[in-house]
């Protein structure tokens, strides 16, 4: 036999205040997602995440301030195929005593020098910057155009450690690509360890900068420029 369900007598099932706290309920779900995702957000976004400032430790301590900007060693000494290469190149311990053979020999600094000729193992510098595998960057095109060394690099010629300057995020080169006008500089500024990030060259002198060293074009934006 089937059983019939007795009247509620127009009675609730929940009370009236179940509505109030079921809103408070989803209200603070929703704050909690918006948070969680906010803070996900930012944490990708900071210094922190993506290393920036961060001086990784080095084989030798090497001061960028003292050589490039107190001695003015030209920034092609140490990486000498920037011009040419991809890829900047890095000191040999060859370089480092082109100097070093007859200054400083006794000093605790150098000792991973002297033992790298001794031994006649390279010496291995820790990356500061490091593109994902299936970013194309190429340092010889852009020294080529008139990109100089601070403007990824910072300033360098102020850095007793090697720091991160950049978070390299794509948005950060194609801010340059679609508007290489404000990064452009002169030839002999290229190298210079304390030019700034944008130089301050009249607008003029940049459009002719950029028209004398043929930047520009749809290409710039391309997808397989960077991403091959």
């Amino acid at each position: 036999m089937d059983t019939i369900a007795p009247p509620n007598n127009g009675r609730q099932l929940f009370p009236a205040s179940s509505n109030i706290i079921v809103k408070w309920v989803i209200a603070a779900l929703a704050i909690t997602v918006a948070t969680v995702v906010y803070s996900a957000y930012r944490g990708f976004r900071s210094d922190w995440w993506q290393g920036r400032n961060f001086a990784p430790a080095q084989p030798i301590l090497f001061s960028h301030h003292h050589h490039t900007a107190e001695l003015r060693i030209d920034c092609r000494v140490c990486h000498n195929s920037v011009e040419s290469s991809a890829f900047a190149g890095m000191p040999a311990t060859e370089t480092c005593l082109s100097c070093h053979s007859g200054v400083f020999t006794d000093s605790p600094m150098l000792a991973p020098v002297i033992k790298s000729a001794l031994s006649n193992k390279p010496i291995v510098w820790n990356r500061v910057y490091a593109l994902p595998g299936y970013v194309y960057f190429n340092h010889s095109i852009h020294i080529a155009k008139g990109i100089g060394c601070t403007t990824c690099h910072g300033d360098i010629g102020e850095q007793r450690l090697t720091r991160k300057a950049q978070p390299l995020y794509m948005g950060w080169c194609l801010e340059c690509h679609r508007a290489p006008e404000p990064f452009v500089r002169r030839p002999e500024d290229v190298f210079s360890p304390s030019a700034p990030a944008k130089p301050q060259l009249p607008a003029d002198q940049r459009q002719e900068l950029v028209d004398r060293l043929g930047i520009g074009g749809k290409h710039l934006t391309d997808c397989t420029t960077c991403h091959r």
